[in-house]
C-alpha cells in the first residue's frame, strides 16, 4: 500500500498533457542554433557528445568500481543527451542553466577521484 500511492501518482503525473510550451531557447536550441549557423549546430552536437563520452574517457582502466560508475554515468548522459529526439525536453549543456553543466563534471570530477589510488597525493 506504502508503494501503490506514489507509483499512482506518478502514472497520473505522466499520463496528463503538459500545459506549457516548450521554450526555443531550452528544448530547440539544436533548431535555433542551425538555423543561425549550421556550423554551430554541428559544433554544438559535437561538443555534447565528446563530454557525454568524457566518464569514459577518465577511466581506461581502473578499479571495477569507478568502471561501474563510469559505465552507469554514461549511461546517465546518454539518456539525457538523447532525450530531446523523442520530444521537448531540454538539451544539456547547450540549452539550458549552468546547474547540469555543473552536475556533470562535479560528477566526472568525482569519478576520477573515485579511480586514483586513496593513497595517491594530486598534484596541481
Amino acid at each position: 500500500m506504502t508503494v501503490l500511492v506514489p507509483v499512482l501518482s506518478a502514472v497520473a503525473a505522466v499520463t496528463r498533457p503538459d500545459p506549457l510550451q516548450p521554450v526555443p531557447e531550452v528544448e530547440g536550441i539544436v533548431g535555433l542554433a542551425c538555423a543561425l549557423s549550421p556550423v554551430l549546430a554541428v559544433a554544438g552536437v559535437l561538443c555534447l557528445g565528446v563530454a557525454t563520452a568524457a566518464p569514459i574517457a577518465c577511466v581506461r582502466s581502473g578499479p571495477p568500481a569507478g568502471r561501474a560508475a563510469a559505465a552507469g554515468l554514461l549511461g546517465y548522459m546518454v539518456a539525457v543527451a538523447f532525450a530531446p529526439v523523442l520530444g521537448a525536453f531540454p538539451v544539456p549543456l547547450m540549452g539550458m542553466g549552468v546547474s547540469p553543466i555543473i552536475g556533470a563534471w562535479l560528477g566526472i570530477g568525482l569519478l576520477v577521484r573515485m579511480t586514483l589510488d586513496p593513497f595517491e597525493t594530486i598534484e596541481a
